[in-house]
Formats: structure tokens, sequence, C-alpha cells
């Protein structure tokens, strides 16, 4: 049980009749009927208090793999399990090397039944395994007198890898790629490849090297090639499997 500050307030607000017993030694017996007061309310607050451990039910979700060295969402969802509304503070453990860009924990009311989410962001600083903690909630009293703290088990090892993120944009490349092999639309690039695309009249800017030296005696007059990008050539993939990549 900890005392919150509004009883600490009340407690400090007993004080006043014991110093005034100074001048008026009746007043004294104020400040412990005030004291016995307090504690039969704080005892009754703690009473109607749930714990933690049956009145909430806690889910982390986070990406299966995380990835390296760039941000990554954890989602703690937390769900009122009694009738009753819940002043709530949740905090969550996160591995101790991974950097945080948002808090951890945050304090919310819980209808009855009803669900809240905790929502941040952690940024691993190396590969390998690591582990998160449980999440610690505290339960404010319905008379705001005392806190009621509980240890929520959600604890999970979770890996971090190479930043896996960037492998939806090469997914995205390779759709786009495989459309335009298909003609649903054609994309011509023109200029770095070496792949031939037409033959077009010689200009002053053009190098020497792409003159077609055939086209020109056939036609009599200076003629270039155009190339384009190469299409539909191999591509070997090779994965490495080793230590350092996992």
């Amino acid at each position: 049980m900890i005392a919150t500050r509004r009883l600490l307030v009340l407690l400090a607000l007993g004080g006043i009749p014991l110093f005034a017993a100074y001048f008026a030694p009746p007043l004294g017996s104020l400040t412990a009927l005030w004291n016995a007061l307090l504690a039969a309310l704080a005892v009754i607050d703690f009473l109607r208090c749930p714990k933690p451990t049956d009145a909430l039910a806690v889910e982390r979700t986070t990406d299966d793999a995380l990835s390296v060295a760039t941000e990554n969402d954890v989602t703690v969802r937390v769900r009122n399990l009694t009738d009753q509304p819940l002043a709530l503070e949740l905090r969550d453990e996160p591995p101790a090397p991974f950097a945080l860009t948002e808090k951890r924990q945050k304090a919310f009311r819980l209808k009855p039944k009803g669900e809240e989410t905790l929502k941040y962001l952690v940024t691993p600083p190396a590969r390998g395994d690591f582990r998160f903690g449980d999440v610690y909630a505290r339960i404010t009293g319905p008379l705001g007198l005392i806190v009621r703290q509980g240890k929520l088990e959600a604890a999970k090892t979770v890996a971090v890898f190479p930043n896996i993120k960037q492998i939806g944009e090469y997914e995205l490349n390779l759709r786009r790629t495989q459309r335009a092999r298909m003609g649903v639309r054609r994309l011509r690039l023109t200029g770095g490849g070496r792949e031939f695309s037409s033959l077009r009249d010689y200009t002053p800017d053009d190098e020497f090297r792409t003159i077609d030296w055939k086209a020109t005696a056939r036609r009599g007059k200076a003629t270039s090639r155009t190339f384009e990008a190469e299409r539909a050539q191999d591509v070997i993939l090779m994965i490495d499997q080793g230590r350092l990549m996992r």
C-alpha cells in the first residue's frame, strides 16, 4: 500500500489542532481523532481498491523480429476486468539497452470492462536477443487515499536483426519491375545502360563510340545508337548465415 499525496496533505492538516493545543490544550484531542478517522478511511480505501493482478489483463504487441538502429513500435493493451472505473498508471519495462523515443508509462482512467493502450517507440542498439520485462500497474483507491501496486506477467524475449523494414521497399520495387516486364507499363530508361534501343541521326554532342558505322554507310549520313537500361538480367542471391548476420 502506498499513501497518495491527498492522504499526506490530510495528515498534515491534522497537525494544525496539535499546534493550536499549545494555546488551548483541549484541541490536542482533535488531532488524535483526525488521525484515527484518516486511518479508518485509508483502510476502507485499501479494501475497496482491487489488486492489479486481479483487476487487469495486459498484452504487449511488437514485431516478431525488431530492426536494429531504427524505431520499432511497441503497444501495450490493458483491459479492466472489473465492473468499476479504475484510476490507473501503467509502466512497461523494455530492455535496458533500448533507446526510448516516447515515455514508457501512462496514466488514465479505465471504464468498467474498458480497454486502453500505451504506445511508444524503441530503438535497439545492436543485433541479438533481448528481453522485455513485466508490466507494472498502480491503481488508486476510490477515495484517492492509497495506491495498490502490482506486477502483471508480460515478459517476452525478442530478436533484433538487421534493418528488415527495408524489405517492404525492395518488394515494392520488385513488383514494379515485374509489371514492367509483363507490359503493364513500359518504362524506357535511356542513357546509362548498354542494351540497344534505336537509331537516330548523329548530333555533335554524341560520343564517337555511339556511332553505328554500318548504319552510317548504309544511310549515307552519320547515325548514332541509343541505349536503355538492361532488363531480364540474371541475378544471384547469396544469403550469409554466419554468426554476425544471425
